[in-house]
């Protein structure tokens, strides 16, 4: 759908969804009390997903590390596995597959979007993920989208963390 908008190139084919017999209980179907029992972790795994850097926080950051370093452990945390595989839930993360001819993304999201950040990610120039959940006092939207020359805008939050104190993290102005 994006694509025939934009004209942003091809899917990259999916090989296969990563499935780890380990469960957590950070579930949507959870906080709706859809069950109490956990769900299992799942991750796409891209074929041909070609060149990236991938930046946590500005800094040039292995995204594969974690994944890796959870795999080689087994670790079976129960509530923490979700954290333990995908990282932590930081403000900043970025995605540059250095391809001026696509367009800049900019995601506004919490940790449901880790499934498919990959993904999405491989449509675009860059795409930067923002968890306004942990974002500094001085932070600016505006300035920030003109700053990084964004061109689409996509917001993936789960209710409840797209509020503060009773307020939207996301003002409309």
């Amino acid at each position: 759908m994006i694509n025939k908008d934009y004209r942003i190139g091809t899917p990259k084919p999916i090989n296969e969804k990563i499935k780890y017999p380990y469960k957590f209980y950070g579930n949507i179907a959870n906080k709706i009390d859809g069950y109490e029992e956990g769900e299992f972790i799942i991750d796409l795994e891209l074929e041909d997903i070609g060149k990236f850097d991938y930046y946590v926080n500005g800094e040039l950051f292995d995204f594969y590390a974690v994944k890796e370093d959870y795999d080689a452990k087994g670790n079976n945390s129960v509530y923490s596995d979700y954290d333990l595989y995908f990282g932590d839930n930081f403000f900043l993360r970025e995605f540059d597959f250095h391809d001026n001819s696509k367009p800049n993304l900019l995601i506004l999201a919490d940790s449901f979007i880790n499934a498919n950040m990959m993904w999405i990610a491989s449509r675009f120039n860059k795409t930067i993920i923002v968890d306004l959940r942990a974002k500094p006092e001085d932070f600016n939207l505006s300035n920030f989208i003109k700053e990084h020359n964004i061109d689409i805008a996509l917001v993936s939050y789960y209710y409840n963390n797209a509020y503060f104190n009773g307020n939207l993290y996301i003002s409309i102005d």
